[in-house]
């Protein structure tokens, strides 16, 4: 039965009659099916992302190889790998650990203390979406002026007289531009993939705790 079924018969009981509160059987319950269970449709968007991941990482190697041998980013390639090599080691941390526990609220056996373990997990979880969010802000930002830093000489047309390539610089201020909106529509996506669930769970386990 769906969580707001529940909630609905319980606040819809003549005054007569006292109130059944959402118990710990109801989020059992809620938990035991596929199609109720937030936290099995959290897991499955989770997979379907780690496995998008590992589709964008070849890319994103392969592209900065393309780079390399351009010999684009001679003068700072150094720099941007490190940078590129810790976003990457920290997006594919992110996604694996999202995913542990993910498992780890899924795999817990229902009893008396499954509503207090599950809200301890679903704030940790929180805690790491707060961190990637953050973190890919920073990234972004750090990755902008890295790619700035690197490739300063080419947004100079002569180097006598210091003149700005417009052209180029407008190119790079525009790419700048759509890595931040590629940021916005990711934050967005999930967002919307997890939001809901994420929110049906923590309702839950506030009514049971109030």
């Amino acid at each position: 039965m769906e969580l707001d079924d529940l909630r609905r018969q319980w606040q819809t009981q003549p005054a007569d009659q006292p109130a059944t509160p959402l118990t710990s059987q109801n989020l059992n319950a809620m938990l035991a099916h596929e199609s109720t269970n937030p936290i099995h449709q959290m897991t499955t968007a989770a997979k379907r992302d780690l496995r998008l991941l590992a589709v964008v990482m070849v890319l994103n190697v392969t592209n900065f190889i393309n780079l390399s041998k351009g010999n684009y980013l001679a003068d700072g390639g150094p720099l941007l790998l490190v940078i590129f090599g810790v976003m990457l080691v920290f997006t594919v941390w992110y996604m694996v650990a999202r995913l542990h526990l993910l498992k780890r609220m899924q795999q817990q056996t229902p009893d008396a203390g499954l509503a207090l373990q599950l809200r301890e997990q679903t704030r940790q979880l929180v805690q790491l979406f707060r961190l990637h969010r953050r973190v890919g802000y920073l990234f972004a930002v750090v990755l902008v002026l890295g790619v700035g830093f690197v490739l300063r000489h080419r947004f100079v047309s002569n180097p006598f007289t210091d003149s700005v390539d417009w052209q180029r610089t407008g190119l790079a201020a525009l790419g700048a531009v759509a890595l931040g909106l590629v940021m916005l529509w990711s934050e967005a996506r999930e967002q919307r993939r997890y939001g809901p669930h994420l929110t049906r769970l923590q309702d839950a386990l506030r009514e049971l705790r109030d």
